[in-house]
């Protein structure tokens, strides 16, 4: 099944997967280890390269060091360990996020919702990354799918996301109507904010027509 941690590659000593096992369990502390976790997990890939739950974990430590490009590294071996093991997607796709990779960020949505079809996130971030990069279709269709799927509520992003397309093309009262939806849900007030200035320009300037664009009072 996609995404269950592998099991340690076959002819694997015991001492490697006693390694792995030693390390979780500094890991898992309620005040990680971060460099002896790091150090036993070293030891179980060091002659086993295939264990990628090992590198993931690796990865993990390295990220609780701040060792950027090392957890970075580590969670690529894992992945190219067993590319259908769930476990470093997540944080590659985090990393790239935060780093503003979207071709980067793009093509591990895509592999990810290969193997994962029905994850929101991946389907969200593959909508970042291909609006970031210019491809205003694939993105469109990226976010309408997650509003079909019942998925926007929880992801209301996905609002400004649509809205920031129609605004690109400058059907502005389909935006004003999108980021509306945005502010009724009562999200992150900063941006609601935001939104709420941006469409009283629009409507000084006649682009849409007046409206009452602040949140309700309870915040619905």
């Amino acid at each position: 099944e996609a995404g269950r941690p592998p099991k340690a590659p076959r002819g694997t000593p015991s001492w490697n997967v006693y390694a792995y096992e030693r390390g979780l369990r500094k890991l898992r502390r309620k005040n990680p280890a971060f460099a002896r976790s790091a150090a036993s997990f070293e030891t179980a890939v060091e002659a086993y390269p295939d264990f990628a739950v090992a590198w993931a974990a690796l990865g993990e430590a390295r990220l609780g060091l701040q060792d950027i490009p090392g957890a970075r590294s580590a969670f690529e071996r894992s992945m190219t360990a067993d590319p259908s093991y769930l476990g470093p997607y997540e944080p590659l796709k985090d990393l790239a996020f935060n780093r503003k990779d979207w071709p980067g960020l793009g093509a591990l949505c895509d592999r990810y919702l290969a193997l994962a079809p029905s994850s929101p996130k991946a389907r969200f971030l593959a909508a970042v990354a291909s609006m970031r990069l210019g491809e205003l279709s694939r993105a469109e269709d990226l976010a309408r799918s997650m509003m079909e799927r019942g998925e926007a509520p929880q992801w209301p992003w996905v609002y400004v996301l649509l809205g920031m397309d129609r605004e690109e093309r400058t059907r502005y009262k389909e935006a004003a109507e999108l980021y509306r939806r945005f502010i009724d849900l009562g999200r992150e007030p900063g941006t609601v904010a935001k939104i709420v200035r941006k469409l009283d320009e629009w409507e000084v300037l006649g682009y849409i027509d007046p409206m009452d664009n602040r949140p309700a009072e309870d915040g619905r």
